[in-house]
């Protein structure tokens, strides 16, 4: 032990034989103590450096684990923008057959109502056509019927000349004084006169011959009148008919126009409006019913 009063620490007092070197010994129980404190340092150092590395290694796999959700994040919305540009291009396809096919179809909707234009056209020829067929078939039938007029006015001349006259110039001496003859209704004798028909056979058969030729140009002429007619006739109800027919085309036509602009977002244009004949003709003094003058 080392002595309080001189602090000689090379002998000692309880043995004097033995020389005990308790500096080395202390020395060497500092040197333990400062090598413990310096495994405990290390150790400690050691335990840092794992919690760094563990740390570390919590980092990077927290890191790794964002990169793949990151990574996922990524393909997911790769996905998307590709199923986006998917749906786009085929509403792009889409749009366009639909165009193609809007356009196919207004060229199919402005040949059709070409085509219409043509018939209408057409029509409105021949309704002008027939239009001029029944001012001449009524210009005929006016002319017949002055012809049918003329010969009735003859016939009642001739038949007061034969009411005047009551026979021929060679029958006349013999018939003249006769007040019963009836030169009309049958250009015959009365029964009841005291002559008979055989006193005055010549005047009897001239006036019939003459008159019965009448009454069957007269009959002939008024068949051939009534034909007209029927014929006029039925031109007129045709020309109705097609007119209507032009009618319900011209509507149709109309709102195939104002459809065709809608679309295509045109205002309605007052050019297309097609002119009206459903009274052309009328002005001309025709009758649109049938005729009843017979």
């Amino acid at each position: 032990m080392t002595c309080p009063n001189c602090r000689n620490t090379q002998t000692s007092v309880l043995f004097p034989r033995v020389f005990i070197d308790i500096r080395r010994v202390r020395r060497a129980d500092e040197q333990s103590v400062d090598r413990d404190d310096s495994v405990r340092r290390m150790r400690q150092q050691l335990e840092r450096i794992q919690a760094e590395l563990d740390a570390e290694k919590t980092a990077r796999n927290l890191t790794n684990a964002e990169l793949q959700l990151a990574r996922q994040e990524r393909d997911i919305a790769r996905a998307e923008r590709d199923t986006v540009i998917t749906e786009r291009e085929s509403n792009i396809y889409v749009r366009e057959a639909a165009r193609s096919e809007r356009d196919a179809a207004f060229r199919a909707l402005e040949a059709a109502m070409h085509d219409r234009e043509t018939a209408i056209g057409e029509r409105d020829a021949a309704v002008r056509d027939r239009d001029a067929a029944i001012r001449d078939r009524d210009a005929a039938v006016d002319e017949r019927e002055s012809v049918c007029i003329q010969l009735d006015i003859a016939c009642a001349e001739r038949n007061m000349v034969y009411a005047e006259r009551k026979t021929c110039e060679k029958c006349h001496p013999a018939a003249s004084k006769r007040k019963n003859f009836v030169p009309f209704s049958g250009m015959q004798w009365n029964a009841r006169s005291s002559r008979s028909e055989s006193d005055s056979p010549h005047a009897y058969a001239l006036v019939t011959s003459e008159r019965d030729a009448a009454l069957k140009q007269r009959d002939r002429v008024r068949i051939e009148l009534q034909a007209a007619l029927a014929e006029r006739d039925s031109a007129l109800a045709e020309r109705d008919s097609v007119r209507a027919e032009l009618g319900m085309a011209r509507t149709e036509l109309r709102a195939s126009r104002t459809e065709l602009d809608a679309v295509r977002g045109v205002p309605p244009d007052t050019a297309h409006v097609l002119p009206d004949i459903s009274r052309r003709g009328r002005d001309a003094g025709h009758s649109e019913g049938p005729s009843q003058r017979f």
